[in-house]
């Protein structure tokens, strides 16, 4: 039987994903810049240096995002392939991962280059572990976060916000959690009662009342029989299950 999964493969970004965002209202009057901030001041080392304070001052003091947690080690625990990609700098990442002992099979910073929205580490790690675009999807909280995963061909999720091109929009991370389930469970079921042997059959039943009432039989009664027929089968396949 066909399951549907999680994921194989899981993007997170980190700061307003699996940690509090940082303020970025704050950073930018500091360094005097507007939005992209890192695009903006990349060739300035000064202010690049600023940037990587701010970060791990955060990294330092700020909390785990609601489900954070409970997400990461139910992936843990399914096998699931876990990658922080995130356009902080190495150190942010590495002390967050230490003070809350998360793991992760990779870690992509902008000090590997070809940062967010560049889809290139996620197509190299997708490369890598020779998964399908399908398998994979990435989860954050920023338009660069969608755009990355677009770019890249895998399905997207974003965190708290809503983002028309993002695949799924999710009220916070645990969504990740309840989604998948619910289409396990559904999935599941269908199959467990064969499903597509009751829409196959279906349409002798319409044959019938065809031949009953000499010629069409009406809107009305074409419903009812699909809400009869379909429940009484699928009724009878579940208790056919059950009782073997």
């Amino acid at each position: 039987m066909t399951r549907v999964t999680f994921p194989k493969l899981v993007f997170f970004d980190l700061d307003g994903t699996l940690i509090e965002p940082m303020d970025f209202e704050r950073i930018k009057l500091v360094l005097g810049v507007e939005s992209p901030v890192l695009e903006n001041i990349l060739h300035d080392q000064l202010k690049m240096e600023i940037l990587k304070r701010f970060e791990i001052e955060h990294a330092e003091r700020a909390n785990l995002m609601p489900h954070a947690s409970e997400v990461l080690k139910k992936l843990e625990n399914l096998g699931i392939v876990k990658v922080i990609i995130t356009r902080n700098c190495s150190e942010s990442v590495e002390i967050v991962c230490r003070r809350f002992g998360l793991r992760f099979d990779e870690v992509i910073t902008r000090d590997m280059g070809h940062f967010k929205p560049s889809p290139y580490h996620v197509i190299r790690l997708i490369e890598k572990y020779g998964f399908r675009r399908d398998d994979c999807l990435i989860v954050g909280d920023h338009e660069f976060d969608v755009l990355t995963g677009k770019r890249a061909g895998i399905k997207t999720a974003i965190v708290r916000r809503n983002c028309a091109s993002a695949d799924f929009v999710l009220r916070n991370l645990k969504d990740l959690l309840v989604s998948s389930s619910m289409m396990e469970k559904l999935r599941d079921y269908a199959g467990f009662v064969k499903m597509e042997h009751t829409l196959f059959a279906l349409p002798f039943a319409y044959l019938g009342a065809f031949i009953a009432q000499r010629g069409w039989f009406g809107l009305k009664l074409f419903i009812l029989i699909a809400l009869a027929f379909t429940g009484m089968r699928t009724l009878a396949m579940t208790l056919n299950r059950i009782i073997d």
